[in-house]
């Protein structure tokens, strides 16, 4: 009798403990956070792969965008009211399209050397410095919509980029200072 009492205070000790690891490891692992398995730090970068490809579309069409907005803008300038060239004559009230044509070709040409550089995202230091350059011109960028006052579809678009290039700024440890509008 005392071999049956042993054997099952044994046995409900192992099932005690298998039953435990088992739902740490359901509910996230050791201390319940889901980035420690194995008693070793796994960092969850979620679905960067996501990120970076959504990044490359929104930059294509933050480009696109910008590039006909100057196009727009260059042909009413070009319509000028005969001598004089009376259309022209209150540039400087006008907001400035082209720094951000400009920026957004470079932001879409960083955009894609990250896409290319990041791959897989199994080795994230060999796209560390195309994602601080992609982060950097995304600064300028921040700083000319804010200063300028631009349509709403470029500050939603950009605000749709900016969330992905937060989440870039986090995984490689990069201070993005997102100021508000």
């Amino acid at each position: 009798m005392k071999r049956l009492i042993t054997g099952i205070s044994i046995l409900a000790f192992a099932i005690l403990v298998f039953g435990v690891g088992q739902s740490s490891a359901q509910w996230g692992g050791i201390w319940g956070n889901p980035d420690y398995r194995d008693g070793r730090y796994y960092p969850n970068y979620g679905n960067l792969r996501s990120r970076v490809d959504g990044l490359k579309y929104r930059a294509r069409q933050f480009e696109q965008l910008t590039n006909r907005l100057e196009d727009n803008r260059d042909d009413r300038d070009d319509r000028g009211w005969g001598w004089g060239n009376w259309g022209n004559w209150n540039r400087g009230n006008r907001r400035d399209y082209g720094r951000l044509e400009d920026l957004g070709d470079d932001f879409k040409k960083a955009a894609e050397k990250f896409a290319d550089k990041f791959g897989n995202g199994r080795n994230l230091n060999n796209s560390r410095d195309a994602a601080y350059r992609l982060l950097e011109i995304g600064r300028e960028i921040d700083n000319e919509i804010r200063r300028g006052r631009y349509n709403s579809q470029v500050r939603n678009l950009w605000t749709q980029i900016r969330y992905d290039l937060d989440e870039v700024a986090r995984v490689y440890n990069y201070g993005y200072n997102r100021p508000g509008w």
